[in-house]
Parts: structure tokens; sequence; C-alpha cells
């Protein structure tokens, strides 16, 4: 295989990339002549297999007559081989070809090879290969072909080179890499996006605003048109980046003052952003209340990290649905683990994180993960680990970004996973950043504790105040330049210096000023008043599906009510700004304009509303049990809301969130009948397992009565079996072993009359610990009445 740069064992060196030289040790070959030239390079660059004379004396010379292609080739190659010396051809009747040997080193062959390699050292060693156009005196149409290739793997590699060492920081040599590409093709804008956003990276925004000029100018003058989207976006966040540094800048001042633009708290996130790119990750928190800007600014955020070259992936908070285990967590774990991720990560770890991560992800389950928990004593302890391991791997690959937005309507458990993972964050290139209302999270009296453990130790928590009057104008302008002065006034006290709720007061500014300024949900219920009778139908439709919502299953559900035209309403809402769309799904502008419309559509109309939601969902989506607990629920099906809530309960329970879990059996339970024996027996069965591990024993011992009393109304040995499990569970728990080892006792031999093997062998398991216990504790009995009156005895 040929090496990158020569050895000394390379006695012969063919150099064809933007000259054409030939060595054989000490002696330097020239070849004099076209045709002898060219032979000779497609022998280098075609060295796999002989070539047949005929073919060769056509491709040479394609339009002499054969009688003197033939000799003209004899005359050629008579004159290389005594030009070249031996050891270089073989030559037969019908066939020639290149005698490869190790002593021969060529140009071509090592860039091919070297870049081939796609990685870092690789490119870093072809790159300098290339001197020029392979054979640029040559102008034969199947070099012309070659050259092409070679050129464009160039280019490519340059490109590579530039995207790899932007991954690992290495600036100064990815600036080297796009920068070179642009000069040699000034037009590639992928070249250019890549130079702006390493001169970022190094710190150098105005070279980075400056590069972007260049190639506008450029585009122009050549072209006539303008950068593409995607690089003018990128500039403008730059000029919005350079902004904020200039204003840091000039204000001077701590960031314990008031915020004025967003400055400060863009900036102490940047700060963060960067600081974990560096290994020292962690978690950050944003607060404030309804139309603040939360969203928005982690929009921003967002941004900056994928023009760094972070994987961004993002979870929201519902008000209204029910949220999965850990969401908004899982949801975004859920986004950075797209198919073809899921399976390289899954390569990388054991059978048993897998399956634990499985349960946490049930809809991104890889092929190669088990479907069954390993047994273990304590899963819910091991998921912090397993979740680190993913994390890990993650990090490796891309530094990562997880955004939770709107987390004060998360499964409660997120918080305790989050506060266990933490540590692990550290030292890792992997940054959550959560937003939530404050005063919602302040009610939440264990996630308040959390927050501010968090605070003294030191992660950023930022609180969003209210926006000041002068950036209040400036965005206010923005959006409509011919806003007077007095107008502007008035916003500003209507609104509180809300800039959600000034930015929709600006098509009805109140012409007089209440003493309180006026809420989000106020001027939501005002907008919906202006809508025709079909468009509020829509919206409502739209608010029971959720703040996002597909348009297929939008369209399906009003299909069942109503035979209004959606295409034009979904025009209606969203010039009216009620919706947008938002990349795959449709969203309200905000979750308090969805909270308004779901509350004020009429109690009648919203359960029909989601009765055509349930019926949808189960057509499509029929594994999605939460959505369709929800709509049961809103429909004010009992029996389906029974059913649905028992499968969410014990789908939180597989994933460890029993908090959760509990509250699904709860209302499992407050839903079935008396009489429904089979479906209470497992309702009470899942959520005694959730108490026994929240070790709620008060609620557990009560729980454990009722099922008894189930399980003998049932009169079927299986149910009484499980019934006993639990409860010498229970008092082996609570150290009452005698009456543990009675009730395992028992429940063996109804498990054995049920044939129920499993179960046995779990009794088998149980019993050896009881036994175990019972025996730990005659040894420390004995040696505790054995022990010295004279030397004081331990208290336990």
């Amino acid at each position: 295989m040929a090496t990158s740069q020569p050895q000394p064992h390379h006695i012969r060196r063919v150099y064809l990339l933007g000259s054409f030289e030939i060595k054989d040790g000490q002696r330097r070959i020239s070849l004099r002549g076209h045709k002898m030239r060219s032979l000779f390079a497609w022998f280098i660059l075609h060295p796999q297999q002989p070539h047949n004379r005929e073919w060769l004396a056509d491709l040479l010379w394609p339009d002499a007559p054969p009688e003197r292609t033939r000799r003209n080739l004899s005359d050629t190659l008579y004159r290389l081989r005594q030009t070249l010396g031996d050891g270089w051809l073989d030559v037969g009747r019908e066939q020639i070809s290149l005698r490869r040997r190790d002593d021969l080193w060529v140009d071509v062959w090592a860039f091919e090879t070297a870049v081939s390699a796609e990685d870092t050292t690789g490119l870093q060693q072809a790159l300098p290969l290339y001197h020029g156009d392979l054979l640029p005196d040559l102008y034969d149409g199947w070099i012309l072909q070659r050259r092409l290739i070679l050129r464009e793997m160039w280019l490519d590699g340059l490109a590579a080179l530039g995207r790899a060492t932007e991954r690992e920081r290495n600036y100064q040599t990815a600036r080297d890499a796009f920068q070179q590409l642009t000069q040699v093709d000034p037009l590639r804008e992928e070249a250019w996006r890549g130079l702006m956003r390493v001169l970022a990276g190094a710190g150098q925004l105005p070279a980075a605003i400056a590069a972007y000029e260049q190639l506008e100018d450029r585009l122009n003058r050549e072209l006539g048109v303008p950068p593409t989207d995607k690089t003018r976006q990128l500039a403008e966040h730059l000029r919005r980046e350079l902004e904020l540094q200039t204003a840091v800048h000039q204000q001077s001042r701590q960031f314990n003052q008031p915020f004025v633009g967003r400055v400060t708290e863009r900036a102490r996130l940047l700060t963060r952003l960067d600081k974990a790119a560096k290994g020292q990750g962690g978690i950050a928190v944003i607060l404030g209340e309804a139309g603040l800007g939360k969203t928005r600014l982690l929009q921003e955020i967002a941004y900056s990290a994928d023009w760094r070259g972070w994987q961004t992936a993002w979870g929201y908070g519902d008000e209204f649905s029910l949220p999965q285990p850990y969401a908004p967590l899982a949801n975004a774990l859920s986004a950075a683990l797209p198919p073809p991720r899921l399976e390289q990560i899954s390569q990388l770890l054991a059978p048993h994180t897998l399956s634990l991560i499985a349960q946490l992800l049930p809809q991104k389950r890889p092929s190669s993960a088990r479907s069954d928990l390993a047994q273990s004593a304590s899963p819910r302890q091991q998921l912090p680990l397993a979740l680190g391991q993913l994390l890990d791997n993650l990090q490796q690959i891309a530094p990562h970004l997880f955004l939770l937005d709107d987390i004060q309507w998360a499964d409660t458990a997120v918080w305790q996973l989050l506060a266990e993972l933490r540590p692990r964050l550290q030292n890792m290139s992997i940054l959550v950043l959560v937003s939530g209302r404050l005063n919602t999270l302040r009610r939440q009296t264990a996630v308040w504790e959390t927050l501010q453990k968090w605070d003294r130790e030191g992660e950023t928590i930022i609180r969003l105040p209210e926006m000041a009057a002068a950036d209040l104008e400036q965005l206010v302008i923005r959006q409509r330049p011919q806003i007077t002065g007095p107008q502007i006034s008035q916003l500003q006290r209507s609104s509180g210096g809300n800039p959600l709720i000034a930015l929709n007061l600006l098509d009805n500014i109140p012409d007089t000023v209440s003493d309180i300024p006026l809420s989000l949900a106020h001027i939501s219920r005002q907008q919906l008043t202006a809508l025709s009778d079909p468009a509020q139908l829509a919206l409502q439709a739209a608010a029971v599906i959720g703040c996002r919502f597909s348009y297929t299953l939008w369209q399906t559900i009003l299909e069942q009510v109503s035979a209004a035209d959606l295409p034009q309403l979904a025009g209606e809402l969203e010039q009216a700004n009620l919706i947008s769309l938002d990349e795959q799904t449709y969203r309200f502008a905000h979750d308090t304009l969805r909270a308004a419309v779901y509350h004020t559509t009429p109690a009648e109309r919203r359960r029909h509303l989601h009765r055509s939601a349930l019926e949808a969902t189960r057509q499509t989506s029929s594994a999605d049990v939460l959505t369709l607990l929800y709509h049961a629920e809103g429909a004010g099906l009992t029996r389906l809301t029974a059913e649905y809530a028992l499968l969410a309960g014990d789908q939180a329970l597989a994933a460890f969130s029993y908090e959760t879990a509990v509250a699904h059996f709860n209302k499992a339970l407050d839903a079935l009948p008396a009489n429904d024996q089979m479906n209470r027996f497992a309702a009470l069965h899942g959520r005694i397992q959730a108490l026994d591990v929240l070790a709620d024993r008060a609620a557990q011992q009560a729980d454990l009565s009722q099922l008894q009393q189930l399980a003998d109304q049932l009169k079927q040995p299986d149910k009484q079996a499980r019934a006993y499990y639990l409860s010498a569970r229970y008092f082996y728990i609570t150290g009452q072993l005698e009456t543990a080892l009675q009730h395992a006792q028992t429940g063996l031999a109804l498990a054995q009359s049920a044939q129920n093997k499993r179960l046995q062998a779990d009794f088998y398991h149980q019993l050896g610990q009881i036994v175990r216990e019972q025996a730990s504790r005659k040894t420390a009995w004995k040696r505790w009445a054995a022990w010295p009156w004279s030397a004081p005895k331990p208290e336990n």
C-alpha cells in the first residue's frame, strides 16, 4: 500500500499532481513527446490490470488508420522502455501492464489512499500532496475526466478537514482549510459559511462578518444573486452576537443588575455553552412568566449552538396533555436518537444498559436491545448510570444541547433524574437548558428546593424580568415602524413590560390604560371573538389536540365534526398570528392562547372534539397510550379512561416513574366499577409495586389488604399467589420475618397449584432472602449475648 510521503525504500517515485516528474533512485527520467508521456500516465493511473495493445493504440491515436496505430504504439512503447529502463513494465505480445513493486511510490496513489481514510490525520496527510491539477500539460479526454475527479476530491477533502477540525475546536487549522477552499472555489458558499463559523468560534466576529460581505459582493458581481437563506441567516445571527458582545462591553456592569435587551442573559448562556464545549457540562435554568421570551431565548441559544457544531434536541411540556415518564427530557433524548444514531450507539452499550434505556424510550428501542430487563435489585437507581453512559457516547460524537421548554408541565420525576444526572454531566460536553414559569415552579415545593440547591452550588439560574422600556420600544418599532411615541407609552403601560402582550396589542392599542396591566389570557380571549365561527371551531379542535398538532390529525377531527375548508381556515388563523408552521407541525403562537381556547370551548363541544380525536388517534397511533388516555378522559368515557389509565400505569412502572404510576393507577381505580374485580386487582397490584419503591408503607399496607380480599373473591390461585408475594415482601421490608416467611410459603404453594413457574422462581428467591436475614439476626443476637460485660455493648 502506498504511504502518504515517500519512504527511503521507495527507489522509484512518480509525481503527477501539478507537474510530471519521474525519479529512479538518483536518476531523474525525462519523457519527451506527448504520446510517450500520455502512455506512461495511463499505466500509472490504471495499475490494477494489463491492457490490450489494440485498445491502447485506439486510445492514443483514435483518428489514425488501424495499420498505423499498432506501429505507432510499438514505436512509442519501444522509446518509453528505452527511456525508463528495466523494471517498469511487463510487455507481452497482446497485453502490457505496469510492474508494481514495493519500491514504487506515486503521489496520486498516496493522495487517493489518504483521502479515503476520512479522518483528520488522513486528510492532513493527503491534502499537501495536491500541488496542482493532474498532468496540467496533457489534454487527452481521459486525463481531463480524471483531473476533475481528483480536483473534486481535493476540494471535498478541504471541506471535510475544515469541518473535522472545527468540531475539534482546532480553529486555526479549520480556518486555513476553509480559507484555501474559498480561494480556489470562491462561489462555494459551504466554504464561506465554514470560514464564518470558525472565525466566530475563535472570537473574531468582525472578521466573520467581513467574510460574509466579501462573499455577498462576489456573488453580486459575478452572478447577480444574493447568498442563500442559510448563509444570510448565519450572518444575521453573527451580527446579533457582535451587537451582544459590544453591548456587554459597553455596559461594564455586573450580571445581577437589571437586564437590558436580554443582553446579560444571552451572554451568560453563551458563556455557559462555551464552557460545556470544553467538557464542563451541566444544567442551566431560565425562569420567567408567560410571554417574557423564554422560548425565544432558547431558540437564539440553539442557533448559536448549531453553528458552533453542537447537536440540539428539544423537549416540550404541555399544560393539558399527560406527560410521558421523565418528559420532556425523554422527548429530547428521543429526538437526539434517530434510528441510525440509535443503532450506532447500541453497538457501544451493554445489553442491560440498553434495556434500561429502552424502558425510558420504548418507541426508540434498538433492534439489539432485549425486551425484558435483566434481573436487578435496583433498576431505578441504575437509570442515571445508564443514561450517563448514553450521553457519554453521544458527546464523543458531538457536543449535545438538550432544550427542555415549559418544564412546569413536566413529569415531576424528571427533576430527580436531572439531579442525579447533573454530577455526571460535569465532565461531558453536554448542556441541559431548562425553561419554566417561575410562579408555577415555586408552588412545586420539591422542585423549588431543587432549584435553590442548584443555585447555591453554582449552576446558572436566570430569572427573566419584564422588558425595559427602551428595549420594548425597539421591539415594537421593528414590528410597526409607523407607531407613534404616545402609542408606545400606552403599550408599555398596558403590557406591563411583557413583550408578547405588547406585540399582541399592536393591532388594537387600548385607548385607555387600567391600573393593572392586561393579561395574555385576556388578550387571547379578545382575539378569539374576532374569528369567524368555522375558524373558531378549527382553533378549538387544534387546542384539544395540543400546543403542537399535525395537520393530518387536525383535518381528520374536523372532517368528523364539520365540512369546513381547513386549508382556508388554517390560512385565516395564520394571518391572525394565532398559529404558525413549526418544522413538521403547526403550533399555537403561545401556550396561554391554547389554554384560553381550550377553556372557552363549550364543555359539550370539547367532549365531542376529544371523542373525535380519540377515534382518529386510535386509527393512527394506537400505541400512544397517554394521548389515548388524555382524549378518553376529556371525552368523559369512563370505561376507556380506566383501560388506558391502567396501561399508562404499567408503562410508568416499567419506566421507573413511580409517582406517575401511582397517579395513573389512582385514576384507573376511580374509573373502574366495583364489580370489575380483575382490572381492580391489576390496578391495585401495580400501585402496590410503586408504593413499595416509594416507601409509602401505610398506603402499601392498606392496598395489600384490599388486594388480598380481591384475590380471595376471584378464587384464582395465580392471583392469590401474587397477593401473597407482595404481602411477603411488605413484611420482609418492615422486619416481620416470621410473618413474611408464612406468606411466602403459602404463596409458593399457590403458585405451584397455578403451575406458574416464573412466580415459583420469584418465591424461591424471596424465601432465600428471608431465611438468610433470619440467620443473620440469630448470629448477631448470639454475638450480642456473648459480649463481655466489661466492654460497652453495641446499640444495634
